[in-house]
């Protein structure tokens, strides 16, 4: 086992793994703010990457899939507990990353409420929309 936490947070969380690179996030939480920042590791700590991006608005975010340098993942307005049903990530949009925060691209689809990006190949990410009007669907 090797600890990935990184410095200055008090949680962390690892959600996929591939050819020496981990996903995931952490969070820093104190009182009633909480800031949940997607995160790159290759195998320590020390690491550690921080791929939350600067968009405005999105203080939240998480890396959740990763493969041959590619991560996926979501930014949200709001923060979400572990394993929410997908219905109630209203405010979310699906990320794609290469290894920085600069590299950050929104892969929201045109027409969708929210979205997130739950794994990838590489080339091709995989994940769900979701659409509030006329009738709440998820696709």
């Amino acid at each position: 086992m090797v600890d990935l936490h990184p410095a200055g947070y008090n949680f962390s969380y690892a959600m996929g793994v591939h050819n020496g690179q981990q996903v995931g996030f952490a969070e820093q939480q104190s009182y009633f703010v909480t800031a949940s920042h997607a995160m790159l590791w290759y195998g320590s700590a020390a690491s550690a990457i921080d791929l939350h991006p600067a968009i405005a608005g999105y203080a939240y975010s998480r890396a959740m899939g990763v493969h041959d340098g590619e991560q996926v993942g979501y930014t949200s307005q709001l923060a979400y507990p572990v394993g929410e049903a997908a219905g109630y990530h209203t405010l979310s949009r699906a990320m794609r990353w290469s290894g920085t925060a600069a590299s950050a691209v929104d892969l929201h689809p045109v027409g969708f409420d929210a979205s997130e990006a739950l794994a990838t190949n590489g080339l091709q990410q995989g994940g769900w929309g979701y659409r509030a009007l006329p009738t709440p669907t998820t696709h």
